[in-house]
């Protein structure tokens, strides 16, 4: 199972990367938020009806909820990345709270432009595994 945001124009595409999931039968599921700066993430199928959030996303309304435990691997979302896999995101922290109880594999999908090991890591946030740099 594949955690996954529906990107919007400014960042890389996962949509490719969904549907080679699919045709590899794996499950996505995607991000919604929640009260309190939270976040869970849902199953995305060709039935789950979606809504465009305060945040300009695309969140599920009506999917089945999957716990943490169940998710294999997080792609992770971001603005500005450093080569020891800290992030700046997009505001709000949810991704740095869920990363905090999250002990499963993680990546994230970065242009080289996102890039820059001239700023240092809050204590809050999480380091992710893997970056794959386009």
């Amino acid at each position: 199972m594949i955690g996954i945001t529906l990107s919007n124009e400014s960042e890389l595409a996962t949509q490719p990367v969904i549907e080679r999931a699919w045709s590899d039968h794996k499950k996505i599921v995607v991000p919604k938020t929640l009260p309190k700066r939270q976040m869970a993430f849902y199953e995305l199928n060709e039935h789950t009806v979606l809504k465009r959030s305060s945040f300009g996303v695309l969140e599920p309304t009506d999917a089945k909820l999957y716990l943490p435990e169940a998710i294999d691997l997080l792609i992770v979302p971001g603005v500005v990345y450093n080569r020891s896999g800290y992030r700046i995101g997009f505001g709000g922290g949810y991704y740095d709270r869920y990363l905090e109880n999250f002990h499963q594999s993680t990546c994230s999908l970065v242009f080289c432009e996102q890039i820059n090991d001239q700023w240092q890591p809050e204590s809050f946030d999480q380091q992710i595994q893997q970056l794959f740099i386009d």
